[in-house]
């Protein structure tokens, strides 16, 4: 297999985890809130409980696990193998809950509660640790800042595609669905979709998957002495709040979109899928610009204009009164989110190169496994944030149109959380240290410590 037809198949991997966690994000909450009529309290907590506490425990040992495994086959493939398939049922349970069919008669059913609780639990420790080994090859693969940026190219055209899948897709095949199955049978099948496609993705990815060898027969940190090396490093303390601040973001948009498709330009639940069609199309586009901007500026540069060009941009929120005008929000919105998705694990990359001058070890899983708690951390916030501003709405479950007030909380409610996080997210950017020149020089010093100690200069496998 040549060099770029292995980075598309190894790209294809990211097709299937913005799919399911953006579908996830995006609909989940309306679809326990809105279908199955579980008290918005009730689903708000299960995400804390579930993406809070539970992956406070679980993202972190899976990613320390998959640095310790040693294998014939490998530290991260056979998770990635193993898991896939595994993760795709359990995503299909997560949209099958056991209420006959039918809307609940008693909005705090205890027992849907809890079923909404334990399977997101457990399709998430599956989900986490295909997606965990499956990210921690990029840094591992690809060495330096072009070609990170290359493949990244490959691999956000991969993620737009499950993200358009998801976000487009979930309410056009639903509907579709809805009209020969029933409401509830819709939502079960079209998950299922869409699990199958997911294992699919993971599973073409291994064909362009390499793990060095020489990064086997390394040792690796004990957990309590990864964790702390983990917590004392200061580049990634700063990216990572500044991580969880883009991620509340994006959960945020996800979230909304189809509260403020319905109930604020007043269109059909279909219809969601278009706005976010055109976001990421519009980011397809953008991605050789932002490719060109990261080469020039360095990874972090272009991380901070993309996030702060995002935020502003939901300020169109405030004024969006048509559909023509919510396609123009998103619209712009997607040429903001092509940056922020092509540098944002090149920016963790560099963290985990920083890393390695100082322990001496590869640690891509721990890295990411934290970073995987954060963005399950963000889906927490956003679940309180959607409960609050519902709340403050005086939303009405099932109730077409909404109040004037619950509009205004919709309109007010999207740009306000996204500035707050922007304001987050530049506080934590002052901290972070590895500008370009300091990345250049990491690399430097790597390539003349791996020229040593395996006979190699660094570069991709």
């Amino acid at each position: 297999m040549g060099t770029r037809a292995r980075w598309i198949a190894y790209a294809t991997g990211t097709v299937s985890s913005p799919l399911l966690y953006h579908a996830i994000s995006g609909y989940l909450i309306f679809f326990y809130t809105d279908v199955v009529r579980l008290d918005v309290r009730l689903v708000s907590l299960a995400y804390m409980l579930a993406y809070g506490v539970w992956n406070g425990i679980n993202d972190p040992l899976v990613g320390q696990l998959s640095d310790r495994t040693r294998s014939r086959w490998g530290r991260r493939l056979p998770f990635i193998f193993l898991g896939a398939p595994v993760a795709a049922a359990l995503f299909v349970l997560v949209w099958s809950p056991p209420v006959g069919g039918k809307a609940l008669a008693d909005p705090r059913s205890v027992g849907v509660f809890v079923y909404l609780f334990v399977t997101i639990g457990l399709f998430d420790l599956a989900f986490s640790t295909v997606n965990i080994c499956y990210a921690a090859l990029f840094p591992e693969m690809f060495s330096d800042l072009a070609e990170r940026a290359a493949v990244s190219i490959y691999r956000q055209i991969g993620a737009v595609i499950g993200l358009l899948l998801a976000l487009g897709g979930t309410p056009v095949i639903t509907g579709m669905l809805a009209k020969r199955f029933g409401t509830f049978d819709a939502w079960s099948l079209t998950a299922a979709g869409l699990a199958v496609v997911a294992w699919a993705g993971f599973w073409v990815s291994l064909a362009g998957s390499r793990e060095r060898p020489e990064y086997r027969q390394e040792g690796s940190l004990p957990l309590m002495p990864a964790l702390r090396a983990t917590f004392t490093n200061r580049p990634f303390l700063s990216a990572a709040v500044a991580m969880l601040a883009v991620n509340v973001i994006w959960g945020w948009l996800s979230a909304m979109g189809a509260f403020f498709n319905k109930f604020v330009l007043r269109e059909a639940d279909a219809r969601t899928g278009l706005l976010f069609v055109v976001m990421f199309g519009t980011s397809i586009v953008f991605y050789p610009l932002w490719r060109w901007i990261t080469l020039r500026i360095g990874a972090r540069s272009a991380l901070i204009w993309s996030v702060a060009l995002f935020a502003l941009l939901t300020l169109a929120g405030l004024a969006a009164a048509s559909f023509l005008q919510g396609l123009i929000m998103f619209a712009s919105l997607g040429a903001a989110n092509a940056g922020i998705t092509l540098v944002r694990e090149i920016v963790l990359s560099d963290i985990i190169d920083a890393d390695e001058l100082v322990t001496g070890v590869r640690r891509e899983g721990m890295y990411f496994g934290i970073i995987t708690l954060v963005e399950r951390l963000s889906l927490v916030i956003v679940g309180g944030a959607t409960a609050l501003v519902l709340g403050l709405g005086r939303f009405v479950a099932g109730a077409f149109p909404q109040s004037p007030r619950t509009v205004l909380a919709l309109r007010v409610g999207i740009p306000g959380l996204a500035l707050v996080c922007l304001l987050v997210f530049l506080v934590a950017m002052r901290f972070y240290p590895l500008g370009a020149a300091r990345v250049r020089e990491i690399q430097r010093q790597l390539g003349e410590r791996h020229a040593v100690r395996h006979g190699t200069g660094g570069g991709a496998a």
